[in-house]
């Protein structure tokens, strides 16, 4: 798409919000067109994107590093920087230019929300491992107290229930997971470009989601295939597919839910 420099200094002028409407279901074929349209919108500015992208995970790992509350902080501004690099694909995709700085367009732009969705995303997981990881545990103990009061030894029907609960466990966890990442998939492109409220994001993200299972499960399944070939050369084609699957994240919520 060519660059349209009066286009690009209207776009940068005061906050960005789009006409969306309720969400769309659309075809199963579109889960490869999202992926498909993503391209041209980040090959003209591939060098831009690598470093976007490099920086972004640089933030991270710098913040990961802070004792006690590094990790609270990056999953606080995971939602503010992401909508970053949505930006610059809603950059790219309307003539403008993709600028690096873009990735911190959100700190301009409805952090505060964002930053609520984080925070949300946190509580969320935090209450899940609870409930699984004290579910599995407390079968563990109940077996322990079985055992002893029964002489010390464990029974084999104790040992399996133990065992079958640590396998359950992942899939617990996906099992309470799935709905959750339905309902946070598209509110921070709610959030950010539509100025949705994070009760209204969530709730419209997960109806979205339901409307879609078929081809985002088809983007999905796609992205993994293009991940274990883009993994081959020592990762490095993984700083290519992370940048390319998020512009079509951002195609796809486009595609879903805007009016234009």
């Amino acid at each position: 798409m060519s660059e349209n420099p009066d286009s690009h200094q209207a776009y940068q002028a005061g906050p960005v919000e789009l006409p969306l409407g309720d969400p769309r279901r659309r075809p199963i074929g579109h889960g490869w067109r999202w992926i498909k349209e993503a391209w041209p919108l980040f090959a003209p500015a591939w060098g831009r994107w690598l470093l976007a992208m490099l920086l972004f995970v640089a933030i991270f790992i710098g913040l990961e590093v802070i004792p006690l509350i590094g990790s609270v902080i990056s999953m606080l501004l995971t939602p503010v920087l992401s909508a970053g690099m949505l930006y610059m694909a809603y950059q790219a995709r309307e003539g403008g230019e993709v600028n690096v700085a873009d990735l911190f367009a959100a700190f301009r732009q409805r952090p505060w929300p964002l930053v609520g969705l984080g925070a949300i995303n946190i509580a969320v997981s935090f209450v899940i491992m609870v409930v699984v990881m004290g579910g599995i545990f407390g079968t563990s103990s109940m077996n322990g107290m079985a055992g002893m009061h029964g002489g010390g030894g464990f029974e084999p029907h104790q040992m399996a229930n133990a065992s079958m609960a640590l396998m359950l466990g992942p899939l617990i966890i996906l099992a309470l997971m799935v709905p959750w990442m339905m309902a946070y998939w598209f509110s921070v492109p709610l959030v950010f470009f539509g100025n949705y409220g994070i009760g209204e994001a969530l709730k419209t993200s997960f109806r979205a989601c339901l409307r879609n299972i078929l081809p985002m499960f088809w983007w999905s399944l796609i992205g993994v295939l293009l991940g274990i070939v883009a993994a081959i050369p020592l990762l490095l084609g993984l700083l290519v597919l992370f940048p390319v699957l998020l512009i079509a994240n951002y195609i796809m919520f486009r595609d879903i839910f805007s009016e234009t």
